[in-house]
């Protein structure tokens, strides 16, 4: 995690731009950039104190910065502390879908945005050890 960085590319201009850093280098998480109607995200998986929760970030071009608009409640998200999960995601629409996966758990998260409402899919018993975001 200590050089996770968000860097983009104009093809037109041939410019590149880094963005500022969400989260210092010695916490432990888990991140993932999505498009999500045109809206660039990013999404946290972040374990501190003996918690976990799952942010997603969104970047405000005017002031170049990161700013916080959805956070899971620590409820929701309590069961992933520990558990060494990365995160893959997709987007449509006002939706993000988010993959979690590790050795110890396999969940998906369907989050929309615009009603900050979530709902982890129904766990198949076919698939036991890959959970990985795709187009839909």
């Amino acid at each position: 995690n200590k050089g996770d960085k968000v860097v983009s590319c104009n093809m037109q201009k041939g410019l590149w731009n880094e963005f500022p850093r969400l989260l210092p280098s010695n916490s432990e998480y888990s991140i993932d950039l999505v498009d999500c109607g045109g809206r660039m995200l990013v999404v946290i998986l972040h374990e501190w104190m003996e918690s976990a929760t799952i942010r997603i970030w969104e970047l405000h071009d005017t002031k170049s910065e990161w700013v916080q608009v959805l956070a899971l409640p620590p409820e929701k998200s309590q069961d992933y502390f520990g558990k060494k999960a990365d995160i893959n995601c997709v987007g449509y629409d006002n939706l993000v879908m988010i993959c979690l996966s590790s050795r110890r758990l396999y969940r998906v998260i369907l989050w929309n945005i615009e009603n900050n409402s979530c709902r982890e899919l129904p766990r198949s018993k076919k698939v036991k050890k890959v959970a990985s975001a795709f187009p839909f």
